[in-house]
């Protein structure tokens, strides 16, 4: 009676977070083993496994920002008419400063966690003669990131400063009008607006591979096939309209119908207007995962057995399951992958049966040299 032993052992777990701001994905943890060892000989055990890890992120962000600002600054539109005396008119000075900024839609996606974790091994070992093993091993990992952004930003600054606008008529002495300085600054940023980063690790592909200790004439095959793939598209679309108007004046100043002597001096005038727009940036970045190699499973010892015992462990028939030898044969791999094969072995009674048949061999050529010789009938050895 033959018995079979599969273990076949998969642990997958995977986790996708996404979110406007910044949030790592938990990563995946894969620990998977796969292992057929001790069946009894002319037995055929097949592992078939296939698997599949998806992570699907997709973020839309819309912003509509809108922005008006009307500022009104005067120290001017001083009136002195129709005075018998002097007359003076010195206004201060004005300064007007603006500042505006506007952020929206940073998304960011990072998958660098996603790493896998854990051994992923083969063990196929210490099955009987004429054996029949194989492993066929796929998996599939996809990770597809996806992000549409659209910002519409409305900014209107608007603006009087003014010093100026004095008027004097009809004075009888002397006219003096000084205006003031007007010092007038503006800064506006967008941005940063619709800014994506994209930071993918993907899983690097590798089994450790064991196939040692089998029985002669066992068929082992071992086939793994992983892949990778990732996609990303980014969408980002920014409408900016900046109107900025001002009115800046240290001017228009009358002195009419004045009998003295007339003096008008007018203030500098300094505007100072920043604009920065700062949209549509995307980032994509792919890594691979940095696995730490880790150490071949270890070759397990086959059972040892003396001449004619048929064990009920590994053996169904013909003497034990691991007796007489060992032959295997790994199939492709996909990835790093590491093999043990151990040397031929065999129990004494197998060189004792060679020289027996070699033996008796020279024994049946001696008897029929010599069956001429035989008085009345002869012996026939046929070997």
């Amino acid at each position: 009676m033959t018995r079979k032993k599969i273990l076949l052992s998969t642990l997958a777990f995977f986790v996708a977070g996404f979110s406007p701001l910044m949030r790592p994905f938990p990563g995946v943890i894969v620990a998977e083993e796969i292992v057929i060892t001790g069946n009894g000989s002319e037995s055929a055990n097949a592992v078939s496994n296939t698997s599949q890890s998806e992570a699907n992120v997709q973020q839309s962000n819309k912003s509509e920002t809108t922005n008006t600002v009307n500022v009104n600054a005067d120290t001017g539109n001083n009136e002195a008419s129709k005075n018998t005396g002097e007359v003076a008119i010195q206004t201060g000075d004005a300064t007007s400063t603006t500042q505006v900024e506007n952020q929206g839609n940073i998304s960011v996606v990072d998958t660098s966690g996603c790493c896998p974790t854990g051994e992923k091994s083969i063990v196929v070992s210490g099955n009987g003669s004429g054996s029949s093993n194989s492993v066929d091993v796929a998996h599939k990992t996809v990770i597809t990131t996806g992000s549409t952004q659209t910002a519409t930003i409305t900014n209107t600054i608007s603006g009087n400063v003014n010093t100026g606008g004095n008027i004097a008529n009809d004075t009888s002495g002397d006219v003096v009008i000084i205006t003031g300085n007007i010092l007038h600054k503006e800064f506006l940023r967008n941005g940063p607006i619709n800014q994506s980063f994209v930071h993918v690790g993907l899983p690097q592909s590798g089994y450790k591979v064991n196939v040692s200790g089998n029985g002669v004439y066992s068929n082992n095959t071992v086939a793994v096939n992983e892949k990778a793939l990732h996609q990303s598209y980014i969408f980002n679309t920014a409408n900016i309209f900046n109107t900025s108007f001002w009115d800046l004046m240290t001017g228009g100043n009358i002195a009419n119908r004045n009998n003295g002597d007339v003096l008008i001096k007018t203030g500098n005038i300094v505007s100072e207007v920043s604009i920065v727009n700062n949209a549509n940036t995307s980032v994509v970045k792919e890594d691979c995962c940095k696995i730490k190699p880790s150490e071949i499973p270890p070759t397990p010892t086959p059972p040892t057995q003396s001449p004619g015992e048929n064990k009920p462990g590994n053996g169904g028939s013909g003497g034990g399951g691991n007796g007489g030898g060992s032959s295997g044969s790994t199939g492709a791999s996909s990835g790093p992958a590491g093999g043990h094969i151990l040397p031929v072995t065999g129990a004494d009674w197998v060189m004792i049966a060679i020289l027996g048949n070699i033996l008796l061999l020279l024994f049946g050529v001696m008897l029929r040299l010599r069956s001429g010789r035989s008085p009345g009938f002869r012996y026939n050895f046929v070997i």
